[in-house]
């Protein structure tokens, strides 16, 4: 049987001795895809197999399989490329998926989470100290888990989630993998930078309170794992699985988790509870549309019938585009082929000696006659480039390819080489031997001054004694010198006379000594060392450019050696000469001897030496003289016999044979070169048809290939077509799962949903659309319609949750799984009425085998499933108790509805020890868990000293001592203060003993009489501690804060505004143009009308003691009636007459207030007043007018206004979104508009605030400052408003040979700013 092209098989004969078929709908993508590339079947639901025949088939489907991201984008040609390629591939032998040795159905039940160092569920602790272990065992069908947002509900469920899949749910959005990083930062102070690592979605954040990473670590340490024991349905437990996260030596995350087959189960078993009901709230089901795509996602076929969608496409394109300009190009290269062929006869025409014995081949021909026709070019080439032998000698091959193709490249090189011979190396050297007569005079006195100094240094040198003291002189000389002394017969440091003073040494006169070492100090001071140093310095420095070069290594024997070395050595190092043409070498020796025997002799010069002591000292100085001295015996030779050696360098060079003469006039090198250069010319006709027979070749070798890639396009959309029938057999598979589950999904959709009225549409038909969509009719009375168009979303989901009910049920009675269902926050987007039918739903779920593990943040639907699920016993309500400062782990306690339970099980057991220990031990863990709740600020921990588990006595006397000691306003609620003082936690109390004891290792000695005893005192706490801890809860929320204000305070009288009704505009630009009349706004434009100062008061502002937010002069508006403000609020404070305008600073303690005046100016700053509780009436001050009246009468900080026009002229608002005008006006309050100001209104407005549009489309907020200039009274200055912007000048109109400033286009006057949400 055949679907589509894809082979289906009606039985199981045909296919024995394959791995177990299994079924479509079971497997994952991945699975399912490795199954049908590696040729093994899957069974559909009609009870057909599937499996792909061809290889090519095979091929194509493993690399989408490689290649998921491709399956939903658009249709690449390098990806139809990479299709047809895969055709060829071998497809991957991926190993048959494990299969469970439990060949039975089975349903398995969680029986145990253990959670390690999880996000959420703990505190990081430190690097070697994780927190204790999480450890929580359900017992009931229905657990549901009940916190505020953040306490850790969804990390719960996640843990299991995580375990079995490696995903995490994510508010707003799909699952995600639990290995994904993410960047975390750490403030490590003021003294050091914050540093960033890499933390995992499971890892728990680091606290600076315990522990944080070194900053130079790159990550942070990875130690997570959870471990589930599920349990058979007779209870027997099986052995737990496990999934671990952990880095690498290199910081590479590592995840090992587990697989279905370890328990039994097949893939889908792990995400059916888990992750897929994870999807509902996320699928796009608002458009009914999608609702179809949704369900193929939530059953894991709807990537399949992407991958089609792409395959269809991709086979469109390629038996299309691809085919089309493939054969395209087969054109082109026949047309190609035809041409190299033509221009082939037409030279085999032209010399026909070259004609090959058979015809030229056609382009279809056997790959060995192009072979053929190639050699026998190749073969004439060779014997024509045979004559080459002659000049080469017997190393040259021409049979060779490689040597004929060195010979042809390098011949037209050597020639130019030989004719560029002067810019050899050695040729240069030869070149630059030369002196001008002036030069070599000045080389020549220079020398002599060397000896005539090295004689004076050698005489002084036979008298040990006299060399001292000449130095000596020679210094006192150069100092003189130096200083600008005389020569007078006279000491230049005493003045005495030195006429008679006899050198005590030498036994001359003083005097004497100085004249004769006058001249010569600077030689006489120094030592030989020093002296032939700095002349070997100074020959390297002013000697020409043509001996200096040859200071530094010796000459060759003579100026012919350097020819030699040009001719034989430069020369054929050269490119041309590298190849075959490296043969002529012992030729141009032979060339080179010869002519090198003309040449005049070079006669080595006499050497002339240093004075025997002073060349004892002076080695360096001597060979430097020894190189110069034949250095000028080269350039004398080379003046003398310069035309001789050019002589000889053309008799080895040769000449060449003029324009149009025969090769054999050409001598010397060039001779040879010349013959080589015309036997290489000789076969250029023959190159030509060898390359022509290349082409030919390679346009053959092109049309094979492109042959071959056309039959690949065909044997690709083969290929394609027996995939593509994947993705309808996918469609067809929701379809017979719905058909078959219909009536299943309508019944768990009613059992979850119904319409507010008995009119609203109903479900009447579903239906799939070629394209994988669920069509949805609604309606009733024979009237229906699509349900996008009369459906709200909420009827939607529950369509879909139904489905997935009822596909849950399906794959559990038929094939087994977990009956473990996770559902988070499952009553959003239900109204009360359905909240309530969903309990009601999921208790039938229960009851039908489902293991249910639910989180709410709404208490009441909490006690709505409880209520249901309460008499058939089949329910376990805990609380869940947040990580925080004190708790390194999440608890979880029973809530109070269930305690009670425990306590009328306990009453109902009369003399049941068991049953009185388990309420004792219970009650003691609800309270426990509610107290650690409280102590969760660090500044008040639950314990002075580490430990990892404050117990109840414990944390009662630390509660009693934040009591006590009044540390904030939670401790000093009464209501903490009755539980602290109740006397059944009195020491030595009876009930304070029953809980110690229900604690510790005897609990079991606990009577039931001994919990009877203290019943009631047990009931009281219960009852106290949920007060306390509903108490903290409002203290969390700062409802605490709210005082109670008096019964006698009198609102203010509120302000008569003028009607108005303006819109607030998006810009400043539109807030500063004219708007139009008559209020013509955009339905959605926010408006702002005056009936928000319906409960507002106006106070003038007297004094500096609100800053720059309201400064002395403007007005404040305020709430009518007093009430409470929060911290740092700015109000109007009165009493009897007196009225503050200050900022409120609320104590932590809560007890009493203060108001701070804050002054422009510090200098002249006000105290800070304290006033008790209830001592004024405090208005929120809301707003201001940035407008000026008279100061009325009167002293006080504010005096209260009736009214003021300003309110009368209100045009536009806008609210603010920049800060450059902080802190008069903050972001998100709205400025009042008055009317357009004209520009003879800037003089009389300075100092007034404005909203300025510019005409480069510009806006700002400015207060109009004073004109820059008299003669230029259209240039101003606009002030800064706050502390943020910067003042700017301005053109208020446009002025030609104006300088080139903004130019104003319109402005309008700013009358106050409100704070309206």
């Amino acid at each position: 049987m055949e679907f589509g092209g894809t082979k289906l098989s009606d039985s199981d004969t045909d296919l024995t001795g394959l791995s177990p078929v299994r079924a479509l709908h079971l497997l994952t993508t991945d699975l399912l895809l490795a199954e049908l590339v590696s040729g093994r079947p899957i069974a559909t639901n009609e009870g057909h197999r599937l499996t792909l025949e061809s290889n090519a088939a095979r091929g194509v489907l493993s690399w989408y399989r490689a290649a998921p991201a491709k399956w939903a984008g658009n249709v690449m040609t390098p990806d139809c490329e990479a299709i047809i390629t895969s055709i060829g591939a071998n497809p991957d032998q991926v190993p048959a998926p494990a299969v469970s040795a439990y060949h039975e159905r089975r349903v398995l039940r969680l029986a145990k989470i253990v959670a390690h160092r999880f996000a959420g569920l703990h505190a990081y602790g430190t690097a070697d100290e994780p927190s204790t272990d999480f450890v929580f065992e359900p017992n009931s069908p229905i657990t549901i888990f009940e916190g505020w947002n953040g306490s850790g509900k969804t990390s719960l469920m996640n843990s299991v989630i995580w375990c079995l899949t490696g995903k995490l749910l994510r508010p707003q959005r799909l699952p995600e993998a639990g290995d994904a990083e993410f960047d975390c930062e750490i403030d490590r102070g003021a003294m050091e930078e914050v540093s960033q690592h890499k933390i995992s979605a499971v890892t728990p954040l680091p606290s600076v309170q315990h522990w944080t990473p070194a900053a130079a670590a790159k990550t942070v340490p990875a130690d997570t794992w959870v471990e589930l024991t599920f349990e058979l349905e007779d209870g027997t437990r099986l052995p737990p699985i496990r999934r671990t996260q952990s880095r690498k030596t290199n910081g590479k995350l590592e995840e090992v988790g587990p697989n279905a087959a370890d328990l039994g189960l097949d893939p889908i078993a792990f995400t059916l509870g888990t992750t897929m009901p994870g999807l509902l709230p996320y699928l796009q089901i608002g458009n009914p549309s999608e609702l179809g795509l949704a369900v193929a996602k939530l059953t894991g076929l709807s990537d399949l019938v992407a991958l089609a969608k792409h395959a269809t496409r991709a086979r469109a394109k390629i038996a299309g585009d691809i085919t089309k300009e493939r054969k395209g190009e087969l054109e082109r290269i026949e047309a190609d082929y035809r041409q190299h062929r033509n221009d082939l006869e037409q030279r085999v025409a032209e010399f026909p000696e070259m004609a090959p014995a058979s015809a030229h081949p056609a382009i279809t021909d056997d790959p060995t006659v192009f072979a053929e026709l190639s050699q026998h070019f190749e073969n004439l080439k060779a014997n024509g480039l045979a004559h080459a032998r002659d000049v080469l000698g017997d190393t040259f091959d021409a049979s060779d390819a490689t040597q004929r193709q060195s010979l042809e490249q390098c011949i037209a090189p050597a020639l130019e080489q030989v004719r560029r011979l002067s810019q050899l190396p050695s040729m240069e050297r030869l070149a630059a031997l030369k002196l001008e007569v002036d030069a070599r005079q000045e080389v020549n006195s220079l020398i002599d001054r060397l000896f005539e100094e090295a004689g004076t240094l050698e005489e002084l040198s036979a008298n040990p004694v006299l060399e001292r003291r000449t130095q000596l002189y020679a210094r006192v000389t150069d100092w003189m010198r130096e200083h600008g002394k005389a020569h007078d017969d006279h000491c230049a440091i005493c003045h005495h006379s030195l006429a008679e003073v006899v050198d005590p040494e030498t036994g001359g006169l003083v005097a004497e000594h100085l004249r004769q070492v006058a001249q010569d100090s600077e030689i006489l001071s120094k030592t030989v060392s020093q002296w032939a140093e700095a002349w070997t310095g100074k020959l390297a420095r002013d000697l020409p450019d043509a001996l200096r070069r040859d200071l530094q290594k010796d000459l060759p024997a003579s100026p012919s050696a350097i020819l030699r070395a040009a001719l034989l050595d430069d020369l054929f190092s050269t490119e041309g000469f590298t190849g075959v043409l490296s043969s002529l070498r012992s030729k141009m020796g032979t060339l080179t001897d010869h002519a090198m025997g003309t040449l005049p002799a070079f006669a080595e010069p006499t050497q002339r030496v240093l004075p025997s002591r002073v060349g004892a000292h002076a080695a360096k100085l001597s060979s430097t003289l020894n190189r110069l001295i034949r250095a000028l015996a080269f350039v004398d030779w080379m003046a003398d016999y310069r035309d001789e050696l050019v002589a000889a360098l053309e008799e080895v060079r040769g000449k060449t044979a003029g324009p149009g003469g025969p090769v054999g006039q050409a001598t010397g090198l060039r001779a040879e070169l010349t013959r080589l250069d015309a036997i290489v010319k000789g076969v250029a006709p023959i190159n030509a048809a060898v390359d022509l027979s290349k082409r030919m070749t390679t346009s053959q070798i092109a049309h094979k290939r492109k042959l071959k890639a056309i039959e690949d396009c065909g044997t690709a959309v083969e290929a394609l077509d027996e995939i593509i029938p994947i993705g309808g057999l996918a469609t067809a598979q929701v379809e017979g799962l719905q058909a078959r589950l219909h009536h299943r999904a309508e019944y768990w959709r009613n059992a979850i949903y119904q319409n507010a009225t008995t009119l609203a549409p109903k479900p009447h038909r579903t239906g799939m659309t070629p394209q994988g969509a669920i069509a949805i009719q609604v309606g009733r009375d024979g009237v229906h319609a699509p349900a996008q168009h009369v459906s709200n979303a909420s009827a939607l989901r529950a369509s879909l949750v139904g489905f997935y009910l009822a596909f849950r049920e399906h794959v559990l009675r038929t094939d087994g799984g977990l009956s473990l269902l996770i559902l988070d926050d499952p009553q959003d987007l239900l109204d009360y009425d359905n909240r309530a039918r969903l309990a009601r739903a999921l208790n039938k779920l229960a009851e039908g085998g489902a293991q249910i593990l639910a989180t709410t943040y709404d208490r009441s639907f909490g006690r709505i499933l409880v209520a249901e699920a309460r008499g058939s016993n089949r329910v376990e309500h805990r609380a869940v108790h947040p990580v925080h400062t004190s708790r390194g782990t999440l608890e979880t306690s029973l809530a109070i509805e269930d305690l009670d339970r425990k306590r009328n099980e306990f009453v109902a057991n009369a003399d049941s020890a068991p049953h009185a220990q388990d309420y004792a031990n219970q009650a003691r863990i609800f309270l426990e868990a509610r107290l650690g709740d409280l102590f969760d600020d660090p500044a008040y921990p639950a314990f002075s000293a580490p430990t990892d588990a404050p117990t109840l006595m414990p944390l009662v006397g630390r509660l009693r001592s934040l009591v006590t000691a009044r540390s904030n306003e939670l401790f000093r609620s009464p209501v903490l203060s009755r539980f602290c003082e109740d006397p059944a936690l009195a020491d030595g109390a009876a009930p304070r003993r029953v809980l110690n004891q229900a604690h510790h290792r005897d609990a079991d000695a606990l009577s039931y009489i001994d919990v009877q005893n203290v019943d009631a005192d047990l009931k009281r706490l219960r009852s106290a501690v949920e007060r306390v801890h509903e108490e903290f809860r409002r203290y969390r929320w700062r409802e605490p804060l709210q005082e109670t204000l008096p019964d006698n305070v009198v609102p203010l009288t509120v302000v008569t505004a003028p009607a108005f009704n303006v819109p607030i505009v998006q810009d400043i630009a539109a807030f500063s143009r004219h708007v139009p009349s008559g209020g013509n706004q955009d339905d959605g434009l926010e408006m702002l009308s005056s009936q928000w100062f319906d409960d507002k008061s106006l106070f003038y502002i007297r004094k500096d003691t609100m800053g720059f937010t309201i400064p002395a002069g403007y007005i404040a508006i305020v709430e009518a009636t007093p009430s409470a403000p929060a911290d740092h609020e700015l109000v109007i404070g009165r009493r009897g007459t007196q009225a503050f305008a200050r900022r409120l600073l609320r104590p932590r303690n809560g007890e009493g207030y203060s108001l701070a005046a804050e002054a422009t100016d510090p200098r002249s700053g006000r105290p800070t007043l304290a006033f008790e509780n209830h001592e004024l009436d405090l208005h929120r001050v809301v707003g201001a007018l940035f407008v000026h009246v008279p100061p009325p009468d009167g002293r006080e900080e504010a005096a209260f206004l009736e009214g003021h026009p300003a309110l009368g002229r209100v045009e536009v608002a806008y609210r603010v979104r920049e800060e450059s005008a902080v802190p008069l006006v903050m972001p998100g309050q709205i400025i009042l508009g008055g009317a357009i100001m004209t520009l003879d209104q800037l003089d009389a407005m300075e100092g007034e605030m404005v909203a300025v549009t510019l005409e480069d489309g510009d806006s700002i907020l400015k207060r109009i400052g004073a004109p820059l200039s008299r003669s230029m009274p259209y240039l101003r200055q606009f002030e800064t408003i706050g502390g943020l912007g910067a003042s700017v000048a301005l053109a208020t109109e446009r002025v030609e040979g104006a300088p080139d400033l903004p130019v104003m286009l319109n402005a309008r006057l700013v009358l106050g700013v409100v704070c309206a949400s």
